[in-house]
């Protein structure tokens, strides 16, 4: 595991997060269900965690953010990615994503991807486009029969 601290905030990586951390995030995901998340993803992300590294940002000790990933094909690529309701808006999203394009960097991975809910289905999901598009990436690819009203994906 390493750390990095920034201005009041800690970035851990945890490989495979042992089951404290696993509700934790689970709790944040819960704290989002109904506004960004669907009911059975806290259950989905125990499980894929059980393969998975997570990036957390800790503010005051507290978990506000965290983003998961994998290696796929060459490439890392998120599957998970949170900040607490009360938190959002203050640039953790964004520590949290450079902390993870410098890991995949230190780890000789040339690039990141990720799947996403298109906005045509979740017109919430049109800022995560936003989002990810300030930091670089493009949308790539569209899925229309991939989960329940397509995805999107992006590198």
């Amino acid at each position: 595991m390493w750390r990095r601290i920034v201005k009041m905030v800690d970035i851990q990586l945890h490989s495979r997060p042992g089951f404290k951390l696993t509700e934790e995030i689970a709790g944040l995901i819960r704290s989002l269900t109904g506004t960004w998340f669907t009911e059975q993803v806290a259950e989905e992300m125990r499980r894929d965690l059980l393969l998975q590294d997570v990036l957390c940002l800790y503010k005051e000790g507290r978990l506000t953010s965290f983003t998961s990933f994998t290696s796929l094909e060459g490439a890392l690529h998120i599957t998970w990615m949170a900040t607490h309701p009360d938190e959002q808006g203050r640039g953790y999203g964004s520590r949290l994503l450079s902390a993870l394009i410098h890991h995949g960097q230190t780890l000789g991975f040339p690039q990141i991807k990720l799947w996403t809910v298109p906005p045509e289905t979740n017109a919430r999901y049109a800022c995560t486009i936003r989002f990810y598009e300030k930091h670089q990436f493009m949308v790539v690819k569209r899925y229309a029969d991939l989960w329940e009203g397509g995805a999107v994906e992006m590198s």
